[in-house]
């Protein structure tokens, strides 16, 4: 939780939610708090240049606390 705000819920990125883990962590891990899956078609590892930019995007918009990738 947040120092800053202690009963927010824990904000947890999830990249690959469309593979065979991220859609399994995608059912698990939102008893552990608020859960944004990405797929692909979000954020595309295989293109370093829409990755970057994709992902910084990403993380300015959702400011997450962790993330699983």
């Amino acid at each position: 939780m947040s120092a800053d705000r202690p009963n927010a819920p824990l904000r947890i990125l999830l990249l690959g939610a469309n593979g065979q883990l991220g859609h399994g962590l995608s059912r698990a891990l939102p008893a552990l708090g608020e859960v944004h899956a990405l797929t692909r078609a979000d954020v595309d590892l295989a293109d370093a240049v829409q990755f970057e930019s994709a992902l910084r995007a990403q993380l300015h918009a959702l400011d997450p606390h962790v993330i699983v990738n």
